[in-house]
């Protein structure tokens, strides 16, 4: 073989090598770019992450609080109502007894039993009260709205047991201003007894008003109603808010779409028993639904519950981490490629680059071109 032949394989061979040698370095440094996009995304999941939890964390937050706070209004209402309720039955009380000191009682007790009992029943029907009558110092009725009860002792009817009457007669010697009514469960109801002592002709007596709980209670159970107030409200991200009761592990209150479970066993659900510690936080699996949760304990009993469905919790956050992802690996790529083509210019052109060694080896030495990086910097930044 002559030497041209010889000269132009070496020319082949060395062009071979570089061709190579360049492509090599084309695909380390895309397998560089994908490792640093995977690292991005795992960096920015991470982020992305926490700050999804501690935004829904800060809703639940908010939701409970304002659940709280309705609950413990209308719990403050209750109370004020129960006490103007009962305020009121005893200044109808006390209206009763300033008409018999004024000589209502004495001209009564001049008429016959069934006289007395229509005077009773005159006063009894205006102020809406169930039972009045008057007893005497053993706990018999003296007068009553009812004729028929008149002689007998309360506790031998059908409304009224004699603990009920005790209690009536301690609440009469003790006032008003200290004890509160008797409550009193029968078969016609529940009714709230009032009793004051009164006195005529040197006879000491007892003045009974028995009224019936139902109107108050129907208030008061609206007011005390979880399920009505939870009902009204949501949790941000495809959120619920849902009671249980710690005594029986029962669900006071849970709708969730289609789903009421309301009265049914929580933990048959998938819930666990952290649940009910007040202040947890954490993801809980919910008739197979994964669920970031945040407990609150509301009175003795009660804990109540904001649930956010985790798979919507980042939904939109995704996109904003895929396009970060995204957009990194193109603006990467272009660098890549705009550098070769300054590598290529600089080659074509017999300038000489400035570079630094970073791997020095005998057989592949690896150089930092500052040149090249010069070149390339505006459009990675």
């Amino acid at each position: 073989m002559d030497n041209y032949g010889q000269e132009k394989i070496e020319k082949t061979q060395a062009h071979v090598r570089k061709t190579t040698f360049i492509t090599s370095k084309v695909i380390a440094n895309i397998l560089l770019i994908l490792f640093g996009a995977l690292s991005i995304q795992i960096f920015l999941s991470s982020l992305q992450s926490k700050a999804v939890i501690a935004k829904q964390q800060e809703n639940n937050t908010l939701a409970l609080s304002e659940v709280v706070s309705i609950l413990d209004k209308n719990t403050e209402n209750a109370d004020s109502l129960t006490e103007i309720y009962h305020e009121g039955n005893w200044q109808t009380l006390d209206d009763i007894d300033m008409l018999f000191t004024n000589g209502l009682f004495e001209k009564m007790m001049r008429n016959d039993n069934s006289v007395r009992a229509q005077m009773f029943r005159e006063l009894s029907s205006p102020a809406g009260i169930a039972y009045l009558f008057l007893l005497d110092g053993d706990g018999n009725i003296v007068v009553s709205s009812d004729e028929s009860l008149v002689g007998r002792n309360p506790s031998s009817t059908a409304f009224m047991t004699q603990e009920n009457l005790n209690s009536i007669m301690t609440l009469s010697e003790r006032g008003r201003n200290i004890s509160s009514p008797v409550l009193v469960k029968n078969q016609f109801g529940t009714f709230y007894f009032y009793a004051i002592p009164y006195k005529y002709q040197n006879t000491e007596y007892v003045l009974v008003t028995g009224t019936s709980s139902w109107a108050l209670d129907v208030r008061i159970n609206s007011l005390k109603d979880t399920s009505a107030v939870l009902s009204r409200m949501g949790v941000i991200n495809d959120g619920f808010l849902f009671a249980i009761n710690r005594q029986d592990n029962l669900f006071l209150y849970y709708k969730n779409g289609d789903q009421l479970l309301t009265g049914q066993k929580a933990f048959e659900t998938g819930i666990t028993e952290e649940i009910l510690t007040d202040g947890y936080r954490g993801v809980q699996t919910i008739m197979g639904e994964k669920y970031y949760c945040t407990s609150k304990a509301f009175g003795a009993n009660t804990v109540i519950v904001a649930a956010a469905r985790s798979r919507t919790m980042g939904s939109r956050d995704s996109y904003v981490l895929l396009w970060s992802v995204m957009g990194f690996l193109i603006v990467m790529i272009l660098c890549l490629v705009y550098a070769i083509f300054v590598r290529n210019d600089f080659i074509r052109n017999g300038i000489k680059t400035e570079r630094v060694p970073l791997f020095k080896d005998s057989a592949s030495p690896l150089y930092f071109n500052k040149s090249v990086f010069r070149k390339v910097m505006p459009l990675m930044l």
